[in-house]
């Protein structure tokens, strides 16, 4: 099964791109290692893969054959937790936070999602805002208080959320390490 949902997966974005548009890939589980307590000590975490092997270099083969021309955007949950995972050589999947306030225990979150359409171009995600719900502060209010808390573009200086800006990011985190 997982095989042909991949195959299909490869037919859709084949069309995608005849048709000059570009896709918006969605799941709940990242490929990947599993991070989100991989920072908390207090919290016992073992990192182990999401995806077998075979599943997950297939799916890095189809989005290489694709890349970002194709593919405008992968997000995922599950995790909980802001983070981003450069997939193959040519794409990025971002996870991100959740509504959910267990697992790790966080204040709600929801992204604003920045994209240029129109203009004879396929459509591109270019940025988001990231806002919390600072759950002291409404429960005290009686009422939700939301909180911008960053803007990925201004956060980190960079133009865009294409792979390159990506790779400029974490060679940063590297010289910082």
């Amino acid at each position: 099964e997982a095989f042909a949902h991949l195959e299909w997966l490869n037919a859709t974005l084949a069309d995608v791109k005849a048709e000059g548009q570009r896709a918006y890939i969605l799941g709940h589980v990242p490929i990947g290692m599993e991070t989100a307590y991989g920072n908390d000590r207090r919290v016992p975490s073992v990192l182990r893969p999401y995806w077998m092997d075979l599943f997950a270099r297939r799916y890095q083969d189809i989005l290489d054959s694709f890349g970002e021309a194709t593919i405008a955007v992968q997000l995922f949950g599950h995790e909980h937790v802001d983070t981003f995972r450069l997939l193959g050589k040519k794409t990025v999947a971002l996870t991100a936070p959740s509504m959910s306030t267990a697992y790790p225990r966080t204040n709600p979150t929801v992204r604003y999602w920045h994209q240029t359409v129109g203009g004879g171009h396929p459509a591109a995600v270019n940025d988001y805002d990231q806002y919390i719900m600072d759950l002291l502060e409404s429960n005290a209010a009686h009422r939700p208080i939301w909180k911008h808390t960053y803007s990925f573009r201004i956060e980190y200086g960079l133009p865009d959320l294409s792979r390159s800006s990506f790779e400029t990011l974490l060679a940063r985190f590297n010289a910082q390490a």
